[in-house]
């Protein structure tokens, strides 16, 4: 532990540098020690007398700047006293020891490059023997870590940037760092151990024709133009016929472009992994510029505006987990009252979960508008059950009956989505309008649900809609949207 010199009137405060070894580092220590680790805790040591704890932590680029000259100096001094001294070999260049030191003193060692490699959507590390990466399909690589230990403390290093630490008492820690999500799990609960997964989000800056180019373009039909014109006089961009499709088809992706335009709520359901975070980015960018948005999560993901210096009047809330320092909890039941009292324009939720997807619901029942939330549900069958298990475990909503329920439901959300994954495919199997009427039959009531957009499957599939006429087509008329995107050929 070194003492750290702030400068200034501020605190002095401990920097806790963990020892951490490097698996390509040769075998000769003195004593159990590697030469890595000396030359790394001299490296660090210095960086403690120069900048403050939070400066370290974040690893600005003056700072990285200053440990790769301070690493260039240490790689020579250590080299010329290594045999005066019968210290351990370093067997690096000076700068392989210069790009090490700095990955495993702000970043995750071996495992850094990966981040930056943009065909991996996630990182599982399973113990220090094995690290897993997932594009289309998990795959397996050849790095590995030293030790149990060694892993542990390049966990922690990255975790200090979200202010957390995982250990025995707190063995589960979730963190977002620089907008990858972190799951860690560590003993007594997980074998093998440490284990962590991180998830990289690749959607920043996405748009809805993103997840529509494949990216071939027709030859012009023969109403091409028309339909140009009509589109150039309208509020929706031009999006080209395609030959092939992605996760959306053209005329899904004017619907859903025309929705948002429309001050419809939109929720997008489907398993994990399926892209539901990357459509309502997408569906996000579609906002209006200057609309007033609000986005809740629990680890941020969704960036509207990545490329911008200032906010773009668009404010995120991030919850805060309960500490073992009695720091409280802010939910995303809380967090959705308080957006509730900062005028929004337009509110998302990027995951209800829980009893807040009540609050949610309220506001957008009671007249807010320009909703998104995803959840994870398999159908439009399974939504009603999700969200009213989801709205029990709300204080207020557990006491409403299930007709109340149906009709919070069918009124607050307008258009529910359904993502599936079929081997490596992401698609839309179903898109459903709700207008606030509903089903009271046999069983429980339950939202009627219209099906605009569904995906055939077969030997030809294809996404077919819109398969009737938009339940609110007034409102894609009050925006200007061209009839032919909302109504049934």
């Amino acid at each position: 532990m070194l003492e750290n010199n702030d400068k200034g009137d501020s605190e002095k405060t401990d920097i806790k540098w963990e020892t951490m070894s490097f698996d390509g580092d040769l075998p000769e220590t003195k004593g159990g020690v590697r030469g890595f680790d000396i030359a790394l805790g001299e490296v660090r040591t210095k960086l403690g007398e120069r900048f403050s704890s939070s400066e370290l932590h974040q690893g600005g680029e003056e700072v990285r700047a200053q440990a790769r000259i301070i690493s260039k100096e240490v790689h020579v001094s250590y080299q010329g006293r290594a045999i005066k001294e019968n210290l351990p070999p370093l067997h690096y260049t000076p700068d392989d020891f210069v790009t090490q030191a700095i990955s495993y003193t702000f970043g995750l060692g071996p495992i850094d490059h990966l981040l930056e490699d943009e065909t991996i959507e996630d990182i599982a590390i399973n113990g220090p023997n094995e690290v897993m990466i997932y594009r289309s399909e998990w795959e397996r690589t050849d790095i590995t870590f030293p030790n149990k230990s060694v892993l542990l403390n390049i966990l922690n290093t990255a975790l200090a940037k979200a202010e957390r630490t995982v250990n025995r008492i707190k063995p589960i820690v979730d963190a977002a760092i620089e907008y990858n999500r972190y799951s860690v799990v560590t003993q007594p609960i997980a074998n093998p151990d440490p284990t962590a997964v991180i998830r990289i989000p690749r959607h920043a800056g996405i748009e809805l024709i993103d997840l529509y180019k494949p990216w071939r373009v027709k030859k012009d039909s023969p109403n091409s133009q028309a339909i140009a014109n009509e589109i150039k006089n309208s509020p929706l961009p031009d999006y080209p016929d395609l030959e092939l499709t992605n996760i959306l088809s053209k005329e899904l992706t004017y619907y859903l472009h025309g929705a948002v335009l429309a001050g419809l709520s939109i929720a997008v359901i489907g398993p994990t992994g399926v892209g539901k975070t990357a459509l309502i980015t997408a569906l996000g960018r579609c906002l209006p510029i200057d609309y007033r948005v609000l986005i809740i999560e629990d680890t941020p993901e969704i960036r509207l505006f990545p490329d911008s210096d200032v906010p773009n009047n668009v404010l995120t809330l991030q919850t805060r987990p309960p500490s073992l320092e009695d720091v409280p909890e802010i939910s995303q039941a809380d967090l959705v009252k308080l957006a509730l009292r900062q005028r929004p324009d337009a509110l998302t939720l990027s995951e209800a979960r829980g009893g807040e997807v009540f609050d949610l619901l309220n506001a957008l029942y009671t007249g807010h508008k320009n909703g998104l939330t995803t959840f994870h549900a398999y159908g439009l069958q399974e939504m009603q059950s999700r969200l009213a298990m989801m709205i029990s475990q709300s204080e207020r909503g557990r006491h409403l009956r299930m007709s109340q329920i149906a009709q919070i439901i069918s009124t607050a959300i307008d258009i529910v989505i359904v993502l599936e994954k079929e081997g490596n495919n992401r698609r839309v199997r179903a898109v459903g309008e709700m207008n606030g009427q509903v089903n009271t039959g046999s069983g429980d009531p339950e939202p009627r649900i219209d099906l605009i957009f569904e995906y055939s499957g077969g030997k030809s599939p294809k996404l077919n809609g819109p398969l009737i006429t938009s339940l609110h087509a007034q409102r894609f008329s009050n925006a200007g949207i061209p009839e032919w995107i909302y109504k049934a050929a």
